[in-house]
C-alpha cells in the first residue's frame, strides 16, 4: 500500500554549503512537526556538500536527495518543487537554522487562514560562526507587505523562512529563470494575484551571513527589480520607479574585512556587543591598514566600556523540576535554594514509599507535607506524587515525560543536589541562548574539571553528561531511549564517542550491565547519557562547578559511597563571555575523563595545557599594551 504524501515538502537548494549544512539539516530533522519530506537539491557542489547530504539521507528516510549539474538557484528550486508531494512547500537554505517549532507554528496559522498562500517569519541575522547580530522583523499584515513589495523590497518576506501552499506556487508558475537571485521578489509579486501574504512576528529562523551568501556575491539587480514591480505599481495607480530609485538592491559589502566590519556594526545595533567585538577584531586582522576597520574597533570598544550591566533578575523564567523521595532534611535545604530563585512554575515529582522499608512511609509523608506549604512566592505548582513505589528508573523517567508534555524546557534538581544560586540564572540563560540549536541537548550544572584548570569563557561545550543539577528542552528529551532499544543500530556511534580504550571499556561495560537487568540496575541516567552520546549531542558545561552533592550515605539510592572526584564544592558564576563557536572542547573533555576515571593525565595533554596558558598570557599582554 502506497504511503500517504507528507503534509510539508521542504525544498532546500544547496551549493557549496559544507561548513554549515549539517546544522541546517539537523534543524529540519528535529522539527516538532515531523510529517514532512526534505528535498535536498545539490546544485553541483564542488565541496563536501553532496557527501554530507548522502550521509543524512542514509540516516533519515524523509530526506530525498536530488543531485544535478550547477545551473543556479532557480533551476534547483524548480527541480525541488517538481518533486514535492506535500500540500505545503517550505523553503530552507543550506546555511540557515530553523527553530524546532517553525513548521508547527506556520502550519497552524495557514490552517486557520485559508486565504493566506505564503507565510514568512521574523529572523535573526547571525555571522558565519552563528553569533547573533540583530533581529529583522518584516511587516506582518498583507497590506504592509504589498506596499513593501511595490517599493521593490523582496525582504518583505524572508525567502528561506516562508511556508507556501503548493497549489498557489503551481498556479503562478513557480520560479522564473530570468530573475535568478531575485526570484523571491518576482514570485511574491505574482502570488499577490493568488492570495494573501503574511509574516509571523516570532523569530523562527537564524539567517546566516557569510562572504559566500548570495547577497554578498550578486551585483546590482535594480533594473530587473524595476521591471518586476512595474505591473504591481500600475495596478495600484502608482508611478513607475526608475532603477536608480532602488538603492537597496546594490551589492552588499564584498571582501572579508568589509563584511566583518558591517557585521560588527550590525551586532552593535542589535546590542550583541560580544559578537560586535569579535567581528571588529576580525576586520582589523583581515586588513590592519584600513582606518575604517580601526574606527569600527574603537567604536565597539567604546560601547563595551560604557555598556551598563543588566540589572540582576528578580527571578528566572524557566520552570523548575524537583525530584524528591524520602529525605526531608535534604529536601528542605535544596528547596530553600529553589525558593530564592522564584521560578514561575514548579513541578514536584515524588515516588511512593517502599513496602519493605518501614521508615519510608513517614519520611515520604514529611517530604510531601513540607512541599505542600513551602511555596510562598507567585508560582504555579504541579504535583505528580506516586502512591506506589515505582523505583528510581521508572519514577524519574515517567516524571520527566509528564513535565515535558507540558513545557518546552526545564531545570531539573534532585533532593540531594544543592545548587549555588547562580546555577538557576546560568541554566535560564543557556536554555534561552541555545533553544533552537539542535546540536545542544543538555546543560550541566556540574563540572568535573580538575582544580586549577583555567577556562577563559564562562562555559564550554563537551560530550560529558551529568545529572547533578541540569537542564534540557522537550526537543531533546523526546529522543530519550529508556531501554536502549536502538543499541544494535547506534553502537558504532556510541563507540566513536569515546576517546580512550579505558573510557570505552568502562562505559560499554556499564551500559551492558544495565541492559542485562533493568530492574536490578534501577537507574534512568545511563540511558540519557547513551541517548546524548549516540546522537552526537553537545552539552554546556559551566567554567566552575555549580552543584554540591549532599546526599552521599546509606540513605541514598545510588551514591552510597563517596569518591574523590565527587567531593566538589559549588561556586558562583556570572556569564560574561561566550565561546566563539559551538564545538566540543576535546582538551577539557580529556581532563574530565581523566579526573572521573582516575586516570593520570597524559603528558601530551599537560604540554597542550601549558602552551594554551602561555598563549593566553601573551594575548593579555598584547591587549594591555596595544588596546585602542
Amino acid at each position: 500500500m502506497k504511503a500517504p504524501p507528507p503534509t510539508i515538502s521542504v525544498v532546500m537548494p544547496v551549493y557549496n554549503a559544507a561548513s554549515y549544512l549539517a546544522r541546517a539539516v539537523e534543524s529540519i530533522l528535529t522539527q516538532t512537526f515531523p510529517d514532512f519530506e526534505l528535498l535536498a537539491v545539490d546544485d553541483g557542489s564542488t565541496d563536501r556538500s553532496l557527501s554530507i547530504l548522502q550521509h543524512y539521507a542514509q540516516l533519515d528516510s524523509r530526506i530525498v536527495l536530488i543531485s544535478r549539474p550547477n545551473t543556479g538557484i532557480v533551476g534547483a528550486l524548480n527541480d525541488g518543487l517538481a518533486a514535492a508531494h506535500g500540500a505545503y512547500v517550505a523553503r530552507m537554505d543550506g546555511d540557515d537554522v530553523a527553530s524546532p517549532g517553525r513548521f508547527e507554528q506556520q502550519l497552524a496559522f495557514l490552517e486557520d487562514e485559508p486565504d493566506c498562500v505564503a507565510l514568512g517569519t521574523a529572523i535573526l541575522f547571525t555571522d558565519p560562526e552563528g553569533r547573533p547580530l540583530k533581529p529583522y522583523r518584516p511587516p506582518t499584515h498583507h497590506d504592509a507587505i504589498e506596499a513593501e513589495l511595490a517599493q521593490g523590497n523582496g525582504g518583505a518576506l524572508i525567502h528561506p523562512s516562508v511556508l507556501f501552499r503548493r497549489e498557489a506556487l503551481l498556479a503562478c508558475g513557480g520560479y522564473r529563470p530570468q530573475y535568478n537571485f531575485i526570484e523571491d521578489l518576482d514570485l511574491y509579486v505574482r502570488l499577490l494575484r493568488v492570495g494573501r501574504l503574511a509574516n509571523l512576528p516570532e523569530i523562527l529562523l537564524a539567517y546566516r551571513q557569510h562572504p559566500g551568501s548570495v547577497n554578498h556575491v550578486v551585483g546590482d539587480r535594480s533594473r530587473q527589480v524595476a521591471e518586476i514591480i512595474a505591473p504591481l505599481r500600475r495596478e495600484k495607480g502608482l508611478p513607475l520607479l526608475p532603477a536608480e530609485a532602488l538603492p537597496q538592491y546594490a551589492a552588499l559589502p564584498s571582501g572579508p574585512a568589509a563584511c566583518r566590519r558591517q557585521w560588527a556594526l550590525d551586532a552593535a545595533e542589535g546590542g550583541n556587543l560580544a559578537a560586535a567585538w569579535a567581528n571588529a577584531l576580525r576586520a582589523v586582522a583581515y586588513n590592519p591598514f584600513a582606518s575604517s576597520n580601526w574606527g569600527c574597533l574603537r567604536y565597539v570598544h567604546g560601547l563595551r566600556r560604557t555598556a551598563q550591566p543588566p540589572p540582576p533578575p528578580e527571578g528566572i523564567n524557566t520552570p523548575v523540576v524537583f525530584l524528591v523521595f524520602n529525605r526531608p532534611d535534604l529536601t528542605r535545604r535544596v528547596f530553600e535554594r529553589i525558593r530564592e530563585a522564584r521560578p514561575p512554575e514548579l513541578f514536584l515529582v515524588c515516588d511512593g514509599p517502599r513496602a519493605h522499608v518501614p521508615a519510608d512511609a513517614e519520611n515520604v509523608a514529611q517530604v510531601r507535607a513540607f512541599l505542600e506549604t513551602g511555596v510562598d512566592w507567585p508560582c504555579t505548582v504541579h504535583r505528580d506524587f506516586s502512591q506506589t513505589n515505582l523505583g528510581c528508573r521508572r519514577r524519574v523517567a515517567s516524571g520527566l515525560d509528564w513535565v515535558f508534555s507540558q513545557v518546552e524546557e526545564a531545570i531539573i534538581l534532585e533532593d540531594d543536589c544543592l545548587p549555588d544560586p547562580s546555577f538557576f540564572t546560568f541554566c535560564d540563560a543557556m536554555l534561552a541562548r541555545y533553544r533552537y540549536d539542535p546540536r545542544i541537548l543538555h546543560i550541566n550544572g556540574t563540572s568535573f574539571l580538575p582544580s586549577g584548570s583555567r577556562v577563559r569563557d564562562s562555559y564550554f561545550f563537551s560530550k560529558h553528561v551529568w545529572v547533578w543539577g541540569w537542564a534540557t528542552w522537550r526537543r531533546a528529551w523526546r529522543q530519550y531511549d529508556p531501554l536502549m532499544e536502538t543499541w544494535d543500530e547506534r553502537l558504532p556511534h556510541l563507540e566513536a564517542s569515546f576517546d580512550t580504550r579505558r573510557e570505552r571499556a568502562f562505559w560499554l561495560s556499564t551500559f551492558s550491565e544495565a541492559r542485562a537487568d533493568w530492574d536490578k540496575t534501577n537507574t534512568w541516567d545511563f540511558q540519557w547519557f547513551y541517548t546524548c552520546w549516540t546522537l552526537g549531542g553537545l552539552t554546556v558545561v559551566p567554567a566552575v562547578n555549580l552543584i554540591e552533592n549532599i546526599g552521599f550515605g546509606v540513605a541514598a539510592t545510588h551514591t552510597t559511597h563517596d569518591q574523590p572526584h565527587h567531593r566538589l564544592r559549588a561556586a558562583p558564576l556570572a556569564v560574561k563571555r561566550h565561546p566563539a563557536r559551538a564545538e566540543r572542547n576535546r582538551l577539557r573533555d580529556s581532563l574530565i575523563t581523566s579526573a572521573y576515571l582516575g586516570e593520570p593525565i597524559h603528558w601530551r595533554t599537560r604540554v597542550i595545557v601549558l602552551l594554551r596558558y602561555l598563549h593566553q598570557r601573551l594575548l593579555e599582554l598584547f591587549v594591555y599594551f596595544f588596546r585602542p
